[in-house]
């Protein structure tokens, strides 16, 4: 015989909102640690298991540096941790944040284990252009 445990309402509040201030402890981390102008995650209680990145911004005088990178190994080592997707749409190109392709987004993203969100690699609950398992 099977038990499946059902969580009070109250339980699944406590549960979202911890899970809620990770996230943003972790976004402010990592926007602090890799000194970025912009770094904003999402996360939706529908999906406990995956993470959004909605937008990362190296500032000017530090494209180029590796900022992005360390990044995005935070987040991928964050995500893997605790067996997270991470989910994100690459932009295309604004010169007002400093997009230059997206061609190049997308290049930098699959360096990190990224698929697009397409074809026989569609996840079903995931809405972004652009997805990553995490790694076991």
């Amino acid at each position: 015989t099977s038990t499946i445990a059902m969580m009070t309402f109250k339980e699944f509040l406590q549960e979202r909102t911890s899970r809620d201030a990770e996230i943003e402890a972790l976004e402010n981390k990592i926007r602090s640690e890799c000194s970025l102008e912009k770094f904003w995650l999402y996360h939706s209680g529908q999906n406990p298991d995956i993470i959004g990145l909605q937008l990362i911004v190296v500032g000017k005088d530090s494209q180029g540096s590796g900022q992005g990178t360390k990044a995005m190994k935070m987040l991928c080592d964050y995500a893997d941790e605790h067996g997270l997707i991470i989910a994100l749409s690459p932009s295309e190109r604004n010169k007002h944040i400093g997009t230059t392709s997206k061609t190049r987004l997308i290049e930098f993203y699959g360096r990190f284990g990224f698929v697009k969100n397409t074809g026989n690699k569609k996840h079903p609950r995931v809405s972004a252009t652009m997805y990553r398992a995490p790694k076991r």
